[in-house]
């Protein structure tokens, strides 16, 4: 096994985790999983040129299983993110992450649920699925959907889900403020005309980029959206994030208004999980 050339290429780490239908072992190189026989889609064909024969590896919907045993609710969740987004994580990036298709979606991760029976990890999957948004662009507009939409049980702010990253079409009276048949924006309430764009510094810096976003800005608010900008800074800093989500939850018509007297405390908790 550590000859495989998955390891040695780091594809793979060690010890390599295998379902069997039989037996159970553990060693420095394997680890064998008894499982119960599996719904179909639960495992993909992946053929690797160049690494002879094809390996069955385990679909996004069961690893979410898998993962939900190993970790908490918002940590499963921000998994399903990742998934049903459309980034991958890669250190080799200057951004620490890459453009990629999403894995699955939300209703391929519920129908294949529904084909569950007595498998470890579906219920904790299930609990995750409702907090899982697709159409996230990079780990960090994950965490600011996560922190906001949460429950206050859970430390987030209780806000009903925007949608990520969605297109917002351009009539061709308003195109001479962009050039664009069409922006995406990082959140958006459509009904309530509001919109967040998430400034992550690293990509949005320079008098090019400056001016770009504030096309967009501007052509965004010509149509009648209200945009709200947030900075990393601000997610990461306990009071200044609080203020933002103030001032967004007064532009949707609600308010902040947490039920469980515990709650400062849930916030950091949560935020420890997802801000590490």
């Amino acid at each position: 096994m550590r000859d495989h050339p998955l390891i040695r290429c780091g594809v793979l780490s060690l010890p390599v985790h295998v379902l069997a239908l039989e037996g159970r072992r553990s060693g420095a190189a394997l680890a064998i999983h008894k499982s119960t026989p599996l719904p179909e889609g639960s495992l993909r064909l992946v053929a690797i040129p160049g690494f002879g024969e094809p390996l069955f590896v385990t679909s996004p919907e069961l690893t979410l299983v898998h993962a939900a045993l190993m970790t908490s609710l918002p940590r499963t969740a921000h998994l399903g993110y990742e998934f049903c987004g459309t980034f991958a994580p890669d250190e080799s990036r200057p951004y620490g992450s890459r453009a990629r298709k999403p894995l699955t979606s939300p209703e391929k991760i519920a129908s294949y649920l529904r084909k569950l029976d007595g498998i470890r990890g579906a219920k904790a999957l299930r609990a995750a699925l409702p907090h899982i948004m697709e159409g996230s662009a990079s780990p960090r507009e994950s965490t600011l959907a996560e922190l906001v939409t949460l429950p206050f049980l859970r430390g987030g702010s209780g806000i009903k889900h925007p949608l990520m990253n969605a297109v917002v079409p351009i009539p061709a009276r308003s195109r001479w403020v962009t050039g664009r048949s069409h922006l995406r924006c990082d959140l958006l309430w459509p009904d309530e005309r509001v919109a967040v764009e998430y400034d992550s510094t690293l990509c949005h810096t320079g008098a090019e980029r400056i001016a770009e976003d504030a096309a967009r800005k501007n052509a965004l608010e010509a149509l009648g959206f209200t945009v709200v900008t947030a900075t990393w800074k601000q997610v990461e800093n306990y009071q200044e994030y609080n203020r933002f989500v103030k001032a967004l939850a007064k532009l949707l018509g609600t308010r902040v208004r947490p039920v469980c007297s515990d709650y400062p405390a849930r916030q950091f908790a949560l935020r420890r999980e997802l801000l590490g």
